[in-house]
């Protein structure tokens, strides 16, 4: 969006009026209202010197004879679209901060699983279970009401990639490499 659109759009939040002008304003932000202000004083003040043909849009009821085309050419402005545009561009981030924050906490839900749902797999694969996979289990079950996923995991691939590394160094003959 323009600069001169943007002070346009600040002038509309600051006085709930829009105006169209030409030319550039001497001010980057709008100043707050001031008491028995005149419209002459409030434009020296918040526009400048250099901006000239200032109008004040308010809703009128044209002549019944008025063409369209008359009609559109003096409210066809150009910014006013772009104020809409700027509204459902912060709609729109608006819906991006709420699809993160869902979308983290369904992460975070994923995160952490209850021990109870660990403790019915081990009850239910019991007579599988290795001694020591039951041990292990049996120690995670232990910690918490609920356990970290990503801990979990971690733990069994390390254990896991440890089984294999001995069982290959048991295949082989060889002793086994402190890593």
């Amino acid at each position: 969006m323009l600069e001169v659109d943007k002070y346009r759009l600040r002038i509309l939040k600051t006085y709930s009026i829009m105006v169209e002008y030409d030319g550039t304003p001497h001010r980057s932000n709008v100043p707050s209202s001031v008491g028995a202000e005149t419209f002459k004083q409030w434009k020296a003040r918040v526009l400048g010197p250099d901006v000239t043909n200032v109008v004040v849009l308010a809703p009128w009821n044209p002549p019944s004879q008025t063409k369209m085309r008359t009609i559109q050419g003096w409210s066809n402005l150009h910014w006013p679209k772009l104020i809409a545009a700027e509204v459902a561009s912060k709609k729109n981030l608006e819906r991006e901060r709420a699809v993160g924050e869902e979308t983290e906490r369904v992460r975070k839900s994923y995160d952490d699983f209850s021990a109870d749902t660990l403790h019915d797999l081990v009850a239910s694969m019991e007579s599988e279970l290795h001694p020591a996979a039951k041990e292990f289990l049996i120690q995670q079950l232990a910690k918490e009401s609920t356990l970290d996923t990503r801990d979990l995991v971690h733990s069994l691939i390390q254990l896991y990639n440890g089984a294999l590394r001995e069982l290959r160094t048991h295949q082989n003959g060889a002793q086994p490499k402190d890593n």
